[in-house]
């Protein structure tokens, strides 16, 4: 039985502009908002006649059409066309196919791809993966652009759908290879195969490789050039184990967010900042670094301060109250390999004074200070600032900057 051309006396069909292996995508006008238009989505299959189905159905259209975020197509209505018994549903008139709006070869360089595209397609399966609402089947034909260059995604949760269609269908062929894992659905990872899309999208986008099979997939992450930190996030992402991936899209938004800001803040161009050596920091290092010289010692703290060091308020305990309690004017330093004890030097407050230094007793103690610490903007060098009121600025913006 063929489709009326209106549906449920209110959505006017167009021809096809889209036909899918299970559904009919159509532009059409809503009676009941004139001039509105909006997509409707036919499925070629009808529902079970079984009323578990039937709620089914309804319950998730019910979730989907919560779903509202500015990158997600949002689902406007539903329902049963009552001729043919075909569902459908009704979405906003999103825009055009990405990948048929843009030219690859203009975005093959990770930080324009993702602060125009992967930010957005990641934020609207983080706010999705919140909710509880995996999309299941994530690909390149389900991002679209706008006119005024926002990303949107569709089609979240269709794939959960078919599991509603009185049809012999074998559900291995809609495995939208490589974009879905190669293993399939598992429930026990749901959220993490839409964390597999994305990665696999956006090798789609980074390398020259055209994605075909789930082998290709390691040949595009060979091509792509990103931050090592990128690289081995997505490496993760696609893995064949759902395991190794990271969780959801949520944990996956707040690692490329911290990468990135660590990297925003290297690429800053940074300020002096001056430091002197007591006698006790100076005799320490001496003794401790096997160092026989004050140049030496400099040289060293200069090194350690000036590869992504970070900066917190030092602590002390007071013995009187037994309580940790933070001290002004006092600062601990996290380099690469050491720690340091700093204050503003009271004379001048045009630079800073270490007071001691040491090696954390292991890896991981310093992580988790480097953890707590801000990264700050300044490049340190030795000795007292040679103008006082520049350098009393910088101690102003280090003491702002971290409070």
């Amino acid at each position: 039985m063929s489709l009326p051309k209106l549906i449920c006396d209110r959505y006017l069909l167009y021809p096809t502009v889209k036909a899918g292996r299970i559904s009919e995508v159509f532009m059409a006008t809503d009676g009941l908002c004139p001039g509105k238009i909006v997509a409707v989505k036919v499925f070629k299959f009808g529902l079970f006649k079984d009323e578990v189905i039937q709620e089914a159905f309804e319950r998730e259209s019910r979730i989907l059409s919560e779903l509202q975020h500015e990158s997600i197509i949002p689902l406007l209505d539903f329902g049963v066309e009552p001729t043919t018994r075909r569902p459908f549903l009704v979405l906003d008139w999103g825009g055009t196919d990405l990948t048929a709006s843009i030219d690859k070869n203009n975005v093959r360089e990770w930080d324009s791809f993702y602060e125009l595209f992967g930010r957005g397609i990641l934020e609207a399966l983080a706010y999705a993966h919140s909710r509880g609402v995996v999309h299941r089947d994530l690909k390149p034909g389900d991002l679209l652009r706008t006119d005024d260059g926002r990303i949107r995604l569709t089609d979240f949760g269709i794939a959960k759908y078919r599991e509603f269609l009185d049809a012999s269908l074998d559900l291995r062929q809609f495995v939208s290879e490589p974009f879905t894992p190669e293993n399939g659905y598992d429930p026990n990872y749901s959220f993490a195969s839409d964390v597999f899309g994305f990665g696999a999208i956006i090798l789609d986008f980074l390398s020259a490789v055209p994605l075909k099979k789930w082998a290709d997939l390691r040949k595009a992450l060979g091509q792509v050039q990103a931050p090592p930190e990128i690289l081995d996030l997505l490496e993760g992402a696609v893995s064949a184990d759902p395991s190794v991936r990271p969780n959801d899209a949520q944990f996956l938004l707040a690692e490329i967010e911290r990468i990135q800001g660590v990297r925003r803040r290297q690429t800053i161009k940074r300020r002096p900042c001056f430091f002197v050596l007591t006698g006790n920091a100076l005799n320490g290092l001496k003794k401790t670094e096997y160092l026989a010289h004050e140049r030496d010692a400099q040289t060293l703290v200069v090194r350690e301060l000036n590869v992504g060091s970070v900066i917190k308020k030092h602590v002390r305990l007071n013995k009187e109250t037994g309580h940790c309690e933070y001290v002004d004017g006092e600062y601990k330093l996290s380099g690469a390999n050491m720690e340091f004890h700093a204050a503003v030097d009271r004379e001048t407050t045009a630079n800073l004074v270490i007071l001691s230094a040491w090696r954390p007793s292991s890896s991981a103690d310093l992580d988790r200070s480097r953890e707590e610490g801000w990264y700050h903007p300044f490049e340190f060098k030795a000795g007292k600032h040679p103008v006082i009121h520049e350098g009393k600025q910088q101690i102003e913006d280090l003491k702002f900057g971290w409070e």
